[in-house]
C-alpha cells in the first residue's frame, strides 16, 4: 500500500510540476514550439473497487496486520462517565441476532465529537434517545408533495414519488419505533441493563470468517485511511 500511495503522489507531484513548467515557459516564448507530451503505461490492467454499506473498516480489517485498525488495550463505557470496561471482540459467527443501528443520529453519538467513544451508548436506543440533542434531519425535497397533490401526481402512471414518500414516511416510522430514530429527549439517561446484543457493535471478523477479503487485502491494495465524504447514511456518499 505505501509503494501505491508513493507511486501515486509521485505521479501527481511530476503532473503538477510538469504542467507549472509548461505554463511558464508559454509564458516566457509564446512563438516556440511545445514538445510533444511523452505518455506513460499505465501500470494498472483492472481496477476492483469494493466498498462495504453499514461495514466499518475495523470490524473486517481491525486487526489485518500492519493495518491501521483497532488500537491496542482500547476500551469502552456504556455511557458517559463510567469506567471503560468492554473491548473489541471476535465475533465467531456470520450472523447477529439483532440489527445495529446505522442512523444518522447514532453515527454522529457514537464519535462524540471526536473522541470517538460513544459507540454503545449511541447502539443503545434508550441511550440514544437522551444524548441526541439534535434535530432529524431534514427530508428530501424531492418528496415534498403540494399540499393539493394526489397520490398520482409528480409520480407518473405509477405514482412512484408519492409510494416512494408513503414508503420512506413507513421506514422512518419503524426506525422510531425501533430505537434507530430518537422521536423524544428523554429527561435522564436510561438506568439500565444496557442489552447484552449491543456489545456486537465493538466485534469484528478476521480471516477466520471472511477469508476471500483478507486474501484481497494481502494481494492488492487495502485503504486504511479512506474516509466517507460525509458522516451519515449511504445514499449521500
Amino acid at each position: 500500500m505505501t509503494t501505491w500511495r508513493f507511486i501515486a503522489v509521485s505521479i501527481a507531484a511530476a503532473t503538477c510540476f510538469s504542467s507549472v513548467a509548461n505554463l511558464h515557459e508559454s509564458k516566457a516564448a509564446p512563438s516556440a514550439e511545445r514538445a510533444p507530451l511523452k505518455t506513460v503505461p499505465m501500470p494498472l490492467n483492472h481496477f476492483v473497487y469494493i466498498i462495504q454499506e453499514n461495514i466499518t473498516f475495523d470490524h473486517y480489517f481491525g486487526t489485518f496486520p500492519g493495518a491501521d485498525g483497532i488500537p491496542k488495550g482500547a476500551k469502552f463505557a456504556y455511557q458517559p462517565g463510567e469506567a471503560p470496561s468492554v473491548g473489541p471482540f471476535h465475533l465467531h459467527q456470520t450472523s447477529i441476532p439483532h440489527d445495529l443501528n446505522h442512523s444518522w443520529q447514532a453515527a454522529h453519538v457514537a464519535a462524540h465529537g471526536g473522541k470517538m467513544d460513544g459507540f454503545l451508548w449511541a447502539e443503545w436506543p434508550q441511550a440514544l434517545a437522551f444524548y441526541w440533542k439534535g434535530t432529524l434531519p431534514t427530508i428530501d425535497p424531492e418528496d415534498i408533495l403540494p399540499v393539493t397533490g394526489t397520490l398520482k401526481q409528480g409520480g407518473g402512471p405509477g405514482g412512484g414519488r408519492p409510494r416512494r414518500l408513503m414508503r420512506a414516511r413507513r421506514r422512518q416510522s419503524e426506525a422510531a419505533f425501533a430505537g434507530q430514530l430518537p422521536a423524544v429527549h428523554p429527561a435522564h439517561p436510561p438506568p439500565g441493563p444496557t442489552p447484552d446484543w449491543v456489545r456486537n457493535t465493538l466485534s469484528y471478523y478476521d480471516w477466520h470468517e471472511i477469508p476471500n477479503y483478507w486474501e484481497y487485502a494481502r494481494r492488492y491494495v487495502l485503504c486504511d485511511a479512506f474516509f466517507s465524504s460525509l458522516a451519515g447514511p449511504s445514499e449521500p456518499n
